[in-house]
């Protein structure tokens, strides 16, 4: 419990935090410090999980779910609903309703404004969340996966297995987590690659009941932030892919960790290729912000560094990375955003390198809008020089798959846990937690 002396301390928290987000975001991070799936064991005696063909028919198809407020339009992102419509795919908490629907991340919507058709990107990753009492049996099903996706679940705040489960579902697609007795228990489901969930069945007296609130962070970027880790995934065992072929389960991208380490519920908008300037195609960070910013009250808004954007003209992305902050701040006016600097990789080798340059042209881009009035934005340095670059010629393969380019899954101090990690450890010394 933090009390209100704690919050009410302002002086723990730099002048430019938000008095009325930061509360939140705070007392989450400082109840969440060591009491989150990353950093604490997984169970010690978790529910029983079996895999089967088909469903278990003594379960009941569940009632009393809703959409989420927070109806999952990311930009450039491809919606479908499954053909058994038992559920609808919506984005990670679930609320109270009586249609027996449920919206997770690649749900049957029609975005506004509508995605363009060389847009099209559903290789996010999908988490849902909820809670239900009377719960001894619980189902899922993932159809159309693969051999091999890889499928996770944290259960009363704790994993089950952190190196998560093969879903082979072409074959036995039913996913069972059964305890000996009934009792209150609150389930995150984590599937990579955008493979949907459907079917959410519960033995008979169960009741689906509102999951735990938590400040709401989202996320706009590049591929490092989309996180489609590099990686070869085979049964539970995880390797560098040594040409970056396969990759699997974002749920642990440096942002999803800095979410679960602060105690937030995070959504992924971040578009691979992109930028401020950078568009791959589809549309720049600004532009994809139609798609999302406006569809939810967030308490975090957080941008990834200018990757794709190092190299191209400067004061244009400066230009644009300033009207995509004044953006979230016109329709998230009580969000905290904060602004990361740039990833580098094997070509940061001086402090002439474009990744270090383009770090410098943001970060003063983001002193100018600060000195002009911004009151609630943080800034987190990945490259302000050669000697301090944390991803640079002497350590990206601690950091980067062998692809030379993006993180893989990696570990608290490496790849995309360890940016994860990094990040928080930044953030919590700016908020005072």
């Amino acid at each position: 419990m933090v009390s209100r002396a704690i919050l009410n301390n302002w002086p723990l928290v730099p002048p430019s935090a938000n008095i009325s987000t930061m509360p939140a975001l705070l007392a989450a991070s400082i109840a969440a410090k060591g009491n989150n799936p990353m950093e604490l064991p997984d169970l010690a005696s978790p529910p029983t999980v079996t895999f089967n063909a088909t469903t278990n028919a003594a379960l009941q198809a569940a009632i009393g779910i809703t959409e989420s407020a927070l109806i999952y339009k990311t930009s450039g992102k491809l919606f479908k609903h499954t053909t058994s419509k038992r559920t609808w795919e919506s984005h990670l908490s679930v609320s109270p309703r009586g249609d027996g629907n449920l919206k997770t991340s690649v749900g049957g919507l029609t975005t506004t404004p509508v995605v363009p058709a060389d847009g099209n990107d559903r290789m996010n990753n999908i988490n849902i969340r909820m809670k239900a009492t009377g719960l001894q049996t619980f189902e899922i099903r993932t159809p159309n996966t693969s051999a091999n996706q890889p499928c996770r679940f944290i259960v009363d705040g704790q994993f089950i297995a952190r190196d998560g489960f093969a879903i082979n579902g072409t074959s036995n697609g039913y996913i069972q987590l059964a305890w000996g007795s009934p009792g209150t228990h609150e389930i995150e489901i984590e599937i990579g690659s955008g493979q949907p969930v459907d079917g959410i069945r519960m033995n008979t007296g169960a009741v689906l009941v509102e999951p735990t609130r938590r400040p709401k962070a989202v996320v706009v970027g590049t591929s490092f932030e989309e996180s489609l880790l590099m990686g070869k995934y085979t049964a539970g065992t995880w390797t560098k892919d040594a040409a970056g072929v396969d990759r699997f389960a974002a749920w642990d991208g440096h942002f999803q960790v800095f979410c679960k380490l602060n105690g937030y519920d995070f959504r992924n908008s971040a578009l691979g290729g992109t930028g401020y300037t950078a568009s791959a195609g589809a549309q720049n960070i600004v532009g994809q912000m139609d798609y999302w910013i406006a569809d939810d009250t967030y308490d975090l808004v957080a941008f990834g560094g200018p990757y794709n954007d190092k190299g191209l003209d400067r004061p244009t992305m400066r230009a644009n990375a300033r009207a995509a902050w004044q953006k979230a701040r016109q329709y998230q006016p009580n969000a905290v955003i904060l602004i990361h600097g740039c990833c580098g990789g094997s070509g940061v080798t001086n402090d002439s390198s474009n990744t270090i340059v383009a770090e410098a042209d943001i970060k003063a881009e983001f002193d100018s809008w600060v000195a002009a009035g911004e009151k609630k934005a943080y800034f987190i340095p990945v490259s302000p020089n050669y000697a301090t670059a944390l991803i640079k010629d002497t350590t990206y393969t601690d950091w980067i798959s062998t692809d030379n380019t993006h993180p893989y899954r990696g570990d608290a101090t490496h790849g995309h846990v360890g940016l994860g990690y990094y990040f928080n450890t930044k953030w919590r010394a700016l908020i005072g937690a």
